[in-house]
């Protein structure tokens, strides 16, 4: 999938224990935009173990919060954000802490990630071949979408695979009194927001089960 990006002034990195292609990425993504790399953001202390190895969202969120910090001046202007891996975004969350509270950086963020397989492949000018990846879009994310000033309906295609069980260990108040599986837990969210997606002039128009991708390998868990 190829993706134009907005302007901005430089790259800067997430700090990697094991992306070995990073400084290339980040030099060859710079290099095609014709900005800088800064390299500002370090561990203040190593993660404990990479993200993809743990088992839920609370566990990555406390493997990588407030263990970062930022070294040099903060960069000017819009930013774009490079990492190699998102399941739950809270790498991503620790960099924009960081970057707000101790380089004082108020410029609009561009996040961006890349398959570890291609990390090192240099892009052409101006594109990105890859998938990328918002979590939890924060207001410089939509304040840069409204910017964009599209006109006419949008479409928004979920891609979404299920645990057996649902995890409600970030949001315990609604979990219901016995478990249930992550596809009856969606089902309870799609239920409930369906009167909102309607006034607000949505609708479904496709819900269907899929088979298995039978060229690429899911690597992260679903909804639920």
């Amino acid at each position: 999938m190829a993706r134009s990006l907005p302007a901005v002034r430089s790259v800067v990195p997430l700090p990697s224990r094991s992306w070995a292609g990073r400084d290339a990425a980040a030099g060859a993504l710079a290099g095609a935009l014709g900005v800088p790399v800064a390299d500002v953001l370090r561990w203040r202390e190593p993660p404990e173990a990479r993200q993809g190895e743990l088992s839920n969202n609370d566990q990555r969120l406390a493997n990588v919060e407030g263990r970062m910090t930022a070294q040099g001046g903060p960069p000017a202007g819009p930013v774009l954000l490079l990492d190699d891996y998102t399941g739950s975004g809270a790498t991503l969350r620790e960099a924009a802490r960081v970057r707000r509270k101790e380089l004082g950086h108020e410029g609009a963020v561009e996040p961006l990630t890349v398959a570890g397989a291609l990390a090192a492949r240099a892009p052409r000018a101006g594109v990105i071949l890859e998938v990328v990846v918002h979590l939890e879009p924060d207001r410089d994310a939509i304040i840069a979408v409204i910017r964009q000033g599209l006109q006419g309906p949008v479409d928004m295609l979920n891609l979404l695979r299920f645990r057996e069980v649902a995890d409600y260990a970030t949001t315990p108040a609604l979990a219901p009194a016995a478990s249930v599986s992550g596809a009856a837990a969606y089902d309870r969210y799609a239920a409930h927001t369906a009167p909102f997606l309607a006034a607000a002039g949505g609708e479904v128009l496709y819900a269907g089960t899929g088979a298995a991708p039978s060229s690429a390998r899911a690597t992260s868990g679903g909804t639920g």
